[in-house]
Order: structure tokens, then sequence, then C-alpha cells
């Protein structure tokens, strides 16, 4: 398997190997080709420069550009008789002076248009401009309106946004003059783009600053028509929440009921909020929904632990009977007995630890599964015992709900009064 990856890749890389070659043979018939179409399309760019200077228009460094080009097609040419050429690199070179020598006629074509097409651009922006200007006094006329029922501190923050946009509308009109009055005249198109691109940045800046004024303006209108059913909504929530941990208190913890007081408190403060005479109606809005939401989850954790509180009474339920159950056995296994013993006085104390179980419904399920533990071992203690001693039970038919009948050791008398069997091995 090795020999067979080791030869696969030797294949790899001759097949490489002779596409390089077949290139490199290419690239010796068709480099030839490419420098003298580029030699045929060079003279009808320098007539076209020309003709372009002497129509007063400045080529900047086409002269420059197409000399450079000329030199790559004189290396081409020269190529043909050396050994040795690096005929990538040389292609490179030739297809970027067949990409120059394209940029530049086109250029030169595209050359009494510029100023023209620069103008048209500057009439977008200075539309744009005064756009954005009427926009800023009407949402600064908008805010002053806004600012005489709505609290400060909730717009104060997009006060000066109109003022900055107009500031930056200032930049974008000094910015788009410079290109038209200074340097499209002087043929600087170039940077004339960018200032007028630059100018259009400024123009991006005032737009931003006047949306966020909008979406302020819109925050406040929307928030001061919807803050009082919010609220009055909050206070129904309340009730709810008061009603339900009413009926589960005593399966909650002080701590969730704790709880319930700061979210009225809340509720309370946003009430008194909405009776100012400027009212932040935005903050009523934002922390009703904290406080809707903080309500929802109350009422699930709520729900959880009175679901919790369920299941472990009804699991203390279920250790109680069988607590009762291993008592009862207990008692059956122990008999009747005619003086107190050890045995009857450890049941006598798990009966009354189970009557007696702690308030917290998880410790006292604990507790009974306890006293059902300690049941079931005292009934196996009692049990051995007995086995160890070979004393035999028998259960009398006499009215007794301890198992009736009684035992103890002695003769093998049999006697006829009481129900009684005593034997003995």
């Amino acid at each position: 398997a090795e020999l067979l990856r080791v030869l696969g890749d030797h294949a790899d890389a001759l097949d490489e190997l002779a596409a390089l070659g077949a290139h490199l043979d290419h690239l010796e018939v068709t480099l030839p080709v490419k420098a003298e179409m580029l030699a045929h399309e060079l003279p009808e760019v320098r007539t076209a420069a020309n003709q372009r200077v002497e129509e007063g228009w400045d080529v900047g460094l086409v002269w420059e550009r197409l000399s450079a080009i000329q030199t790559t097609i004189g290396e081409v040419e020269e190529a043909q008789n050396v050994l040795e050429v690096d005929l990538l690199d040389l292609s490179d070179r030739l297809e970027a002076a067949e990409a120059t020598l394209f940029s530049i006629d086109h250029g030169l074509e595209q050359l009494p248009d510029r100023p023209a097409s620069l103008g048209r651009w500057h009439g977008r922006l200075v539309e744009a401009a005064d756009h954005e200007l009427h926009r800023a006094d009407e949402l600064r006329r908008q805010l002053a309106t806004a600012a005489l029922t709505s609290a400060a501190e909730s717009w104060r923050w997009a006060a000066d946004h109109p003022e900055g946009a107009i500031e930056a509308l200032e930049r974008a009109d000094v910015h788009g003059d410079r290109a038209i009055d200074e340097l499209v005249p002087a043929q600087r198109f170039d940077e004339a783009g960018r200032a007028l691109d630059q100018a259009g940045l400024e123009i991006m800046v005032a737009d931003d600053l006047l949306d966020q004024l909008d979406d302020l303006l819109v925050d406040l209108d929307r928030a001061r028509v919807e803050a009082p059913d919010i609220v009055d909504r909050l206070d129904h929530s309340i009730e709810v929440l008061e009603a339900t941990i009413a009926r589960h208190r005593p399966d909650l913890t002080p701590g969730l009921v704790e709880r319930r007081w700061q979210l009225a408190e809340v509720v309370d403060g946003l009430r008194a909020e909405l009776t100012r005479p400027k009212p932040n109606h935005i903050r009523v809005v934002e922390t009703a929904e904290q406080t809707d939401r903080a309500i929802d989850q109350l009422l699930v954790e709520v729900d959880e632990q009175h679901q919790r509180a369920e299941a472990m009474r009804r699991e203390l339920g279920r250790q109680r009977a069988r607590a009762e159950r291993a008592l009862a056995r207990a008692r059956r296994a122990l008999g009747w007995q005619l003086f107190p013993s050890a045995d009857g006085a450890a049941l006598d104390r798990l009966e009354a630890g189970l009557n007696d179980l702690p308030d917290d419904l998880g410790a006292a399920v604990d507790g009974a599964a306890d006293i059902a533990d300690a049941a079931l071992r005292l009934q196996e203690q009692i049990i051995a015992r007995r086995r160890r001693r070979g004393a035999a039970v028998t259960i009398g038919s006499g009215p007794s709900v301890l198992g009736g009948g009684w035992t103890m050791g002695g003769s093998s008398r049999r006697s006829g009064h009481g129900g009684a069997r005593v034997g003995s091995r």
C-alpha cells in the first residue's frame, strides 16, 4: 500500500511537470503574438493621447505608462533570441501591460465626459444634502414639541443631533465645492472624485444622526400612548401573582414571596412616574416590559415550587404508610408481652416520632423513611432473637389487636383457660 501511494504521488508529479511544460510551450507561441497585437495598438493610443493634449486635456502620466508598455513589448521580442527566459514572469508582465493599455485607452476615450459625470455626481450629492437639511429642521421642530411632554433625560442625549447633522452637511458642501470649483477645472479628476466621495460620507454621517433622532421621536410618541395601558396590564398581572402566591403560600419560600413585594413596588413607582408633569415614558415602557418578564418568571417559579411540594406530600404519604406498615409488622413480630421490653419501648419511640414529624416536607419525608427503615431492622432483630431462643409463637383467637394470645417459656403443659398454649422443646 505504501509503495502504491508513493507511485501514485510520483505519477501526479510527472503529470504536473508535463502540464507545466505544455504551458511553457504554449507561452512560447502566444507571447510573441500578444506582443505584436499590443505593438499595433500602442500607436493608436499614442495618437489618442496627442489628440487629447491638443484639445487641452491633461493626460497625466499616460506617456510614462505607455513607455513602460513599449519596454515590455521589447523584452518579449528580445526573449525570442535568448535561451534562458522566465516565460512565466514575462507572461504576467505582458498581461499587466495589456490591461494597462486598455485602461489608458478607455480613460482617454472617457476623458471629455468626466467633468460632466463629476458634475452629475455633485448634483446628486447637493440634492441629498438639501433633503437632509430640511429633514434636520423638521426633526428639530418635532423634538421641541416632544420636549414639552417628555422628561429631559429621555431625549437630551439626541438634542444636539440636528446641529451635528447640519455641521456634517456643511463639511460635505465644502468638499463638493472644492471638487467642482478647484479640482475639476484643474483637470485633477481623481482628486475631485475622492473629494466628492468624502462629501458623500459626510452626508451619510448626517443621515445616521437624523435616523437616530427620528427613531427617538417614534419611540417617544409610542411610549406616551402605550405607557398607561402597559402599567394597567402590570397591575392585573400583579393581582394574578398575588392570588397565585396566596393559594400556594405554604409551599413557597420566603425569598420568593419577598420578590412579589419588590415587583409590586416597581409597578407603584411606574404609576407614580406617569403622574409627573413630564414623565419619562420610554423608561416606563422599558421597565414595564422587564417587570412583565419578571412576573412571568416568578409565576413559573411559584408553580414549580408548588408542584415540588405536591410531589413531596405524595412522597410523604407513601413513606408514612410504609412506616406504619413496618411498625405494625414489628408489633406482630414482638407479640404480647407480660412485662415491658426494650423492643417495645423502641417501637413506642418510633410511633411517637412518626406522629411528630417536622413541618419541613423534605425533613418529614426523610424522617418517615428513617422510621420505616428502623422498624424493619427492629423486626428483623426481634425475629432473629426469637429464633435463637427457639421460642414458637402461636397466635390465638382473642380480640386483641396486637395479634391475640401470648407465649412464654416453661413446661409442656397445655392450659384450657385463656386460649394460650405453652410449649418447649
